[in-house]
């Protein structure tokens, strides 16, 4: 992506998250989703114990790679310049990966890849580097191989992520690279070593999720001691004071102490942003949120059409009066102005 839409992508993205002090109806009438996720597949090819969606299927009438680039396409027309996530599923498994990345690249979106890591092997570094990814979000819960192979439910996959990691880093003008970790029982007392670790390898910073009461196996890794959690995230906090490249807000893992000591309770303060950002799914659905259902169908609507729509108001303002904890989930968070900021210089300097 080039300086000219960053800057442009990034001074739209402060407008709109300070339509947030607006009222109900105006923030309505001025939003202009910007932050678009890709649903491509629903497959992984792991088993996450936290995971909600372990053994996802495909749905059989997915869009097509010539569907995906005309919506690609018409979100641009809509949108100007728009980031773009693929994620909800491995999305390496989708051939449709790489034409999709070099054709947002063309039309000037700042893309991200969402990747446990483990296919990022042979020419695929080389392949998503060519097709012009922006930015590689790795998971890695913990420094230790056993913490982050145990969440992952199967052995050797820290391993595959960090030989992922380097194949990355020695390709000439590859893009910037962070890293996903849960915060969870098992992995509580390596999180402060992995963004020691994140800050020395010169990573892009670590974004922690808290992990979700979804899923059949989340009990395992919920953890049990809140002592523990207490301390874990006080570090954390005392670690951002410091500067180092916690991609978390202040105010987000404040609220994450008291989620795991009283889960059930609303985390004052916070407002769901899930309605600022759109998720695409592979059967054309669109959503603000996955709690919530569709309020159109790309396969036969124009985007523009969809957001304009009284289902796509009726759907918003949901959003904006929900009151569920996954809001403090980091697709759903909404930063402040501050951290919009930082991201944006962030990028500009790499962009460089």
């Amino acid at each position: 992506m080039d300086r000219g839409s960053l800057l442009s992508l990034g001074a739209n993205d402060l407008l709109q998250r300070g339509w947030a002090a607006l009222s109900v109806p105006l923030r309505r009438l001025l939003h202009k989703p910007l932050r678009v996720s890709a649903e491509l597949t629903r497959r992984c090819n792991l088993r996450c114990l936290h995971c909600a969606f372990p053994c996802a299927e495909d749905a059989p009438d997915r869009l097509s790679l010539g569907q995906w680039t005309g919506i690609l396409r018409s979100l641009r027309r809509e949108l100007g310049p728009y980031f773009l996530a693929f994620g909800h599923g491995e999305s390496l498994l989708e051939p449709m990966l790489f034409p999709l990345l070099a054709e947002a690249a063309a039309l000037g979106a700042r893309t991200l890849l969402v990747s446990n890591g483990t296919l990022i092997e042979g020419d695929v570094p080389e392949r998503l580097c060519a097709a012009g990814l922006g930015k590689l979000q790795l998971s890695i819960d913990g420094t230790q191989a056993r913490t982050h192979d145990l969440g992952r439910g199967t052995p050797g996959t820290h391993a595959q992520a960090l030989r992922a990691l380097d194949a990355m880093r020695r390709l000439p003008g590859c893009p910037s690279i962070g890293l996903n970790a849960i915060i969870a029982g098992h992995n509580l007392p390596e999180l402060a070593g992995l963004v020691r670790w994140a800050a020395a390898e010169g990573l892009d910073g670590v974004s922690f999720q808290p992990l979700m009461r979804t899923g059949p196996d989340w009990g395992a890794l919920w953890p049990r001691d809140p002592g523990a959690v207490r301390s874990a995230i006080g570090t954390l906090l005392e670690m951002k004071d410091a500067g180092f490249p916690i991609r978390n807000s202040r105010e987000q893992l404040s609220a994450l102490e008291g989620y795991f000591v009283a889960p059930d309770s609303w985390p004052g303060g916070l407002t769901c942003a899930a309605g600022e950002g759109l998720l695409i799914r592979q059967d054309g659905a669109l959503q603000f949120c996955v709690q919530r259902g569709p309020f159109g169908d790309l396969r036969r609507e124009e985007i523009g059409a969809v957001l304009r729509s009284d289902s796509a108001r009726l759907r918003y303002r949901e959003v904006l009066e929900c009151r569920q904890t996954c809001l403090l989930l980091n697709c759903n968070h909404r930063p402040s102005l501050r951290t919009i900021a930082e991201g944006l210089g962030r990028s500009l300097r790499q962009a460089k």
